[in-house]
């Protein structure tokens, strides 16, 4: 049986981008990452593809997600499915941060684990 690994977006190291976006990035497996945002009114990301089947899910706010030159309002409770490799970017047109989690698979290769730089010190962690 694999190690189960846990994660906690309070214990970890946050970075921020110039594109007013900030994120965390949990890697659990070579199989997956997850990546936690909170993106500004106004931000977003440029449009780009990646090889990587992506699950986007929004906690908070509303996201404008475009895959493959369709544009979808994205709110709170939402998902959209990425595929491999189709052109896509996001963009928060709401008075608020938007709050959403990108899965990834396979794992990203190009993104490293947030650094854990608080103890909360979970019972059984």
């Amino acid at each position: 049986m694999n190690k189960v690994k846990l994660f906690d977006i309070r214990q970890m190291e946050w970075h921020d981008d110039e594109n007013g976006m900030r994120s965390c990035v949990f890697k659990p497996s070579e199989n997956m990452t997850m990546q936690y945002w909170e993106i500004k009114p106004g931000a977003g990301a440029p449009l780009h593809s990646h090889p990587h089947e992506q699950l986007i899910y929004i906690k908070q706010g509303m996201l404008e997600v475009t895959v493959q030159e369709t544009t979808y309002e994205v709110g709170a409770g939402c998902f959209c499915h990425v595929p491999p490799g189709a052109e896509h970017g996001t963009y928060n047109p709401g008075p608020e941060s938007c709050i959403n989690v990108d899965m990834f698979s396979p794992e990203r290769e190009d993104r490293t684990e947030s650094r854990k730089i608080t103890d909360l010190n979970h019972k059984n962690w």
